[in-house]
């Protein structure tokens, strides 16, 4: 929540782009206590949206989005896209929003932190998916590059998919979810922006900074408000707490678009969508088959108690009958769509949007060495025949 009493640094009409389906919203931000809050109208006292500064990696110009005046925020689990009305105003919002993040990760500095360079080590592995290397002074995460496209540029491309082509991506994800859970692991942000396609077809997961580790109690709950807004569970709105059942509300809110383009209690209007979240009767199209609603109705259960959320009752279900959960497995059903890639370095099935965007390195300073920071990368494991990244 915002600190209300907190002094007002700046605040003004800006235009941003929202998270899900990218339409551009003319907001009321405030910056107050070390938030940057945002609401449908001035004056409203409750905001759609906290950034919260102490999280934010750069705040920059950008024309990225084809908007006049603008900038981006950059925080780990999403960048937002905002429009001011003049180019002054966006560069004070720019001076300003950079001045209190400075504020706050400085606060916990210490007056003489250790550098860091070359020689620590060559190159890390993240158990086989991507590398993580050192310089001097910048910090290199190098994924995958995985080519066949996001699922949400697909989808935005097809409209909806064939309920053949939903089972074998739904059953895909009941798996990755499946070893999330066993491992402790929430995963928060189930979305078709969160998930890729292999070259071969096959769904990969990604993103994982909003993942909450060590539930490993089938009653171990959290209370974080994360995730985004058109697939949250209705338990993840009230606060009181929630498990591992709101990835399955996540897991029937996807099918749901996939199957008819929009999630079930889609609007424009997040308060609005959350109203009908809480408590909306959920409806069909009529194309729905008879085992997709009792699969969907089972999943979107607002009750996290009664809902469907064991993975081995989800894999006997009427919907995944023709599945064979043990060759899916081993990835050999052939998947219902390959995407049309020439070579792994083929960016066709990649939106223009991000292959459009000029690579930019952060600037180095005395921030990129906060303790708190280097945390983040304990735990890591040499592989000393790598070459130095250069």
């Amino acid at each position: 929540m915002t600190n209300q009493t907190s002094t007002i640094k700046h605040e003004g009409w800006l235009t941003k782009e929202g998270g899900g389906f990218k339409s551009w919203k003319r907001r009321w931000f405030i910056l107050r206590g070390g938030d940057l809050s945002y609401f449908k109208s001035k004056g409203d006292p409750t905001p759609l949206g906290v950034i919260h500064l102490n999280t934010v990696g750069h705040v920059k110009v950008s024309d990225r989005k084809k908007k006049n005046n603008g900038f981006e925020v950059q925080t780990p689990s999403r960048t937002f896209y905002i429009s001011a009305d003049t180019d002054d105003e966006r560069h004070r919002w720019i001076d300003v929003l950079s001045h209190e993040r400075d504020l706050l990760n400085n606060a916990d500095k210490p007056k003489k932190p250790e550098k860091v360079g070359v020689h620590d080590f060559d190159l890390l592995n993240l158990v086989g998916k991507g590398s993580f290397g050192k310089t001097e002074d910048k910090l290199y995460f190098i994924l995958d590059y995985v080519n066949g496209g996001e699922l949400f540029y697909h989808l935005q491309r097809e409209k909806k998919f064939s309920e053949d082509r939903v089972r074998y991506y739904g059953a895909e994800i009941v798996l990755a979810l499946e070893h999330l859970h066993l491992s402790g692991v929430i995963y928060r942000d189930l979305k078709p922006e969160n998930l890729l396609l292999t070259n071969e077809g096959h769904i990969c997961m990604t993103d994982f900074g909003l993942c909450k580790e060590g539930l490993n109690s089938p009653n171990d709950k959290t209370v974080t408000f994360c995730g985004t807004p058109e697939y949250l569970a209705p338990e993840v709105l009230q606060g009181n707490g929630y498990g591992k059942q709101v990835d399955w509300w996540s897991f029937g809110s996807l099918l749901f678009e996939m199957l008819t383009g929009l999630p079930p209690f889609y609007s424009q209007d997040v308060q609005e969508m959350y109203r009908k979240i809480m408590g909306e009767r959920l409806t069909f199209p009529a194309h729905i088959s008879p085992d997709a609603r009792s699969l969907l109705e089972l999943l979107l259960e607002r009750d996290p108690d009664k809902r469907l959320a064991d993975p081995n009752i989800i894999k006997r279900h009427p919907f995944f009958k023709s599945i064979d959960w043990e060759l899916l497995f081993q990835k050999k059903i052939p998947p219902p769509f390959i995407p049309n890639v020439k070579g792994s370095a083929d960016t066709s099935q990649i939106d223009p949007v991000f292959t459009d965007e000029t690579p930019s390195l952060t600037m180095a300073g005395e921030c990129a060495l906060l303790p708190t920071q280097q945390k983040d990368f304990e735990g890591f494991t040499y592989v000393a025949e790598s070459e130095h990244l250069k």
